[in-house]
């Protein structure tokens, strides 16, 4: 069918040919010779078998891109240096048609007359041109100042209230834009215009999505499906690609990135060469992997890559993630080459996501071990920070001085967190304490390592670690919004200290705590309202105070503050209220135990208080 049909074929029109690879057109005319000499022998012979093949282009625009190529690579891929451009006919065309103005007025028509020959003089090489530092062939000219849109700000903003003039008041006159339009250098830039100009006009927006079939609008050609299958046309990406679409059976990925954390590895030391750059990378759906960068690379993009920041990355590798010390759980990891390319994008980041973690409770911390599968997130109340104190490393000559957070959980077991090197001089100390002062500071650590000491475990935190303290963060505001009552009770024989949270507290109240609260303090309606009204109200309301002197059988779990064997450092969290005794009924015997759930009980309250955390 095809065969036929180029058999049938008088003329082939080929546009912007000058811009192809010469080996596609050499290959063009290998098929041609082929199919036609079937039927004439002698077509073998004759450029592209005898068809006339018109090519339109001009030598002044780009020449055909060889990726990464030299400039006689550059060169020796045009057209020109074919075998077949021997048999090329050359014809000018001589008037620019999209500089054609149908004006009389003379100075309009001038104007444009001095413009296309600027223009032409680009392409001919004949304007005056200088060679910057370092470089040995003059490419760089000097454009006239009325061709420019000088501003200091949005430039993006700033070129289309030139071209789009009244934009607001013509933007649905057809005749108005379809005189206008913007060229960019690539497809990222063509949707930050149109997304800007979008945001400006007063309308709805509707999105079309592109198609996955073909439209059949040759009737001479049939089962056109079958040249253009549907995973083909999936094929056809738009600009950049979410993290969750790539993977290592290709290479080809262009991404566009928030960098939401980002260290140099030196080998456990402060001062040591950088061995490699590493970064938690964030798309706009919230999808992260981990991205490393060779020394050479790093030394190259140091001054462009930063914290917080949004980047296009193209040409990177993307290879199965490392099986230990890995910042985020992904199944892939971005490797950098010496062929990766950074472009930053400004004023894109309050669309993304800033910062991604997986918590790990404080009891699920594991033990310290030589090459651990991943770094450790955690959340917790800022309970007291240390003094920077000079600490010896293994891995370094000289001290480091270190500070030291202790976190504590909802269910109120505490962990040492010992920050070390950048992090330790990064760290506000004062600003934290301060914090304090006023209200409970949340936390999120993200990045830290388990650690041992004096068999205690805690939490170590150095390059790779992060913190956001008090953000609006929903586990942080979650955590925030929590609360307990604390009270004392005993058995006859030892005092504890029990907490209960949330469902088990309301129920031993009676009433849910907002309700509680919103009655208690009218006019006061969020959370931080009414916690701030808490904060300064010593009393204890009533109704927390009534389970004083019941008796009850609890469901308990019991845990180690400090992982301390300790007796006295015990939590005691009430699962669940199993039997309210009435008061002539004797207290049940109390006994301690050190499992971590289930353990049952009786006890008395000796005491309450409310805990806002």
């Amino acid at each position: 069918m095809l065969s036929s049909l180029i058999e049938a074929s008088s003329l082939i029109i080929w546009d912007e040919g000058l811009v192809t690879h010469r080996k596609c057109f050499e290959a063009l005319d290998r098929s041609l010779r082929d199919v036609l000499s079937d039927h004439d022998p002698l077509l073998a012979d004759e450029p592209f078998g005898g068809k006339v093949v018109v090519l339109g282009g001009d030598l002044r625009q780009i020449l055909p891109v060889i990726e990464g190529g030299t400039r006689s690579q550059v060169v020796g891929s045009a057209i020109t240096n074919s075998p077949l451009w021997d048999h090329v006919t050359v014809l000018h065309l001589t008037i620019n048609q999209r500089l054609a103005v149908q004006s009389t007025d003379p100075d309009v028509q001038v104007a444009a007359a001095a413009f296309a020959q600027w223009v032409l003089s680009i392409g001919d090489g004949t304007l005056p041109a200088v060679a910057r530092q370092g470089e040995s062939d003059p490419t760089w000219i000097t454009i006239p100042d009325e061709h420019l849109v000088h501003t200091d700000g949005d430039k993006i903003g700033a070129i289309v209230d030139v071209v789009y003039v009244d934009l607001l008041k013509r933007y649905s006159d057809p005749n108005y834009l379809r005189e206008r339009a913007i060229l960019t250098p690539t497809n990222e830039v063509a949707e930050d215009v149109n997304r800007h100009v979008l945001s400006m006009v007063p309308a709805e927006e509707k999105e079309y999505l592109s198609c996955d079939s073909t439209g059949n609008s040759a009737d001479g050609i049939r089962n056109i499906d079958i040249f253009y299958p549907v995973e083909v046309l999936n094929t056809f990406k738009m600009a950049f690609n979410l993290l969750s679409e790539i993977h290592s059976d290709s290479h080809q990925w262009t991404i566009c990135v928030l960098v939401s954390r980002l260290w140099n590895y030196r080998g456990g030391t402060d001062e040591g060469a950088i061995q490699h750059t590493d970064m938690v990378l964030l798309d706009t759906e919230g999808n992260h992997m981990y991205g490393r960068i060779p020394p050479a690379t790093s030394e190259r993009l140091k001054d462009v890559l930063a914290e917080g920041k949004v980047f296009v990355i193209r040409k990177s590798f993307c290879n199965p993630s490392k099986p230990a010390f890995r910042p985020v759980e992904s199944p892939f990891m971005v490797q950098f080459t010496k062929y990766t390319t950074v472009e930053e994008r400004p004023g894109l980041a309050d669309t993304y996501p800033f910062c991604t973690y997986s918590l790990t409770s404080f009891a699920d911390i594991p033990v310290p071990c030589g090459r651990p599968e991943r770094f450790i997130d955690v959340i917790g109340k800022i309970e007291m920070v240390s003094d920077v104190i000079p600490v010896q490393s293994l891995y370094q000559a000289t001290a480091s001085n270190t500070p030291t957070v202790i976190l504590k959980d909802l269910l109120g077991n505490e962990i040492r967190l010992v920050l070390w090197g950048d992090r330790a001089l990064e760290f506000d100390a004062e600003s934290v304490r301060a914090m304090g002062e006023k209200e409970p500071v949340i936390a999120i650590f993200v990045g830290t390592l388990p650690k041992s000491s004096h068999g205690v475990r805690g939490l170590n935190g150095s390059s790779v670690c992060r913190w956001y303290i008090d953000e609006d963060i929903p586990d942080i505001n979650l955590f925030r919004e929590r609360y307990c009552i604390s009270f004392f009770a005993t058995d006859g024989t030892g005092e504890f200290e029990f907490i209960m949270f949330e469902k088990v507290a309301a129920g031993a109240v009676g009433k849910q705590l907002m309700n509680l609260m919103r009655q208690r303090y009218p006019g006061q309606y969020t959370v931080d309202e009414l916690a701030n009204a808490a904060r300064h109200d010593i009393a204890i309301p009533a109704e927390i105070e009534r389970p004083v002197g019941q008796k009850y059988k609890l469901l308990v779990s019991i845990s180690k503050k400090w992982n301390s064997g300790n007796s006295e450092n015990l939590n005691f969290q009430v699962c669940r209220i199993e039997e309210t005794y009435k008061p002539e009924l004797p207290p049940l015997a109390f006994a301690a135990s050190s499992s971590s759930a289930g353990a049952s009980s009786s006890a008395s309250d000796s005491g309450s208080r409310l805990l806002l955390l």
